[in-house]
């Protein structure tokens, strides 16, 4: 039977507890890390088929959906967002930042059986979020002119504006003021965090590092 490795991301030691004695009489669940900070979590996810995390840290610690979104950058990563108020605001906010599953902190004893799905045989809702991705994007896209959009895509492939000026033979200032166009409907400031709102399905890093954690 597959091992699976856990990584906990939990700052209350009640729910730690309560999660711990859950997990840990599952036969193949092997828990490598229980942490509570931003910077332990970033060392450890690699090492974890799953990651369990709170949206947000009681101890301001942490921001589940903005660190979400960190590990998502650096490799796909699954993570199941556990809430205390599961809402479509929060649903919705979860999906975006990359998590494959999200769900009441307070059914923790549901774990076993998701995190066996969502590794083992994957999960439907993986289904319903790539289309939902694609919804997304062509909703953000559907904006730009047909010239902006070929812009865009080629940012996608990873080219420069540089190089973006000599694959369509135009001149620089022609790029420069179609991609300050495309930032400027997409409501973002640099090429950077236009790709990531693509990527996280209409959430950019900056919009949610600057977001107001609650009290």
């Amino acid at each position: 039977m597959q091992l699976i490795r856990i990584l906990i991301v939990e700052d209350d030691p009640v729910w730690q507890e309560c999660i711990h004695n859950h997990l840990s009489l599952v036969e193949n669940f092997r828990i490598i890390g229980y942490v509570d900070d931003k910077e332990s979590a970033l060392k450890l996810f690699p090492f974890a088929d799953i990651v369990l995390m709170n949206d947000y840290s009681s101890k301001n610690k942490f921001d589940g959906i903005e660190l979400s979104i960190e590990m998502n950058v650096i490799q796909p990563t699954k993570i199941i967002l556990m809430t205390e108020d599961l809402n479509k605001e929060n649903i919705l906010k979860a999906f975006g930042a990359g998590a494959v599953h999200c769900m009441p902190r307070a059914n923790y004893y549901e774990l076993s059986h998701i995190i066996r799905t969502v590794v083992l045989n994957g999960n439907s809702i993986e289904v319903l979020l790539d289309d939902y991705a694609k919804l997304k994007k062509d909703a953000i896209l559907h904006q730009l002119s047909p010239s902006e959009r070929e812009i865009f895509e080629l940012l996608e492939q990873g080219f420069t504006q540089i190089s973006i000026t000599r694959t369509l033979h135009k001149a620089e200032s022609t790029v420069k003021n179609q991609v300050s166009s495309i930032l400027k409907k997409m409501k973002v400031q640099t090429s950077k965090q236009a790709l990531e709102k693509i990527q996280f399905n209409g959430y950019s890093r900056t919009k949610t590092f600057n977001k107001k954690k609650p009290n």
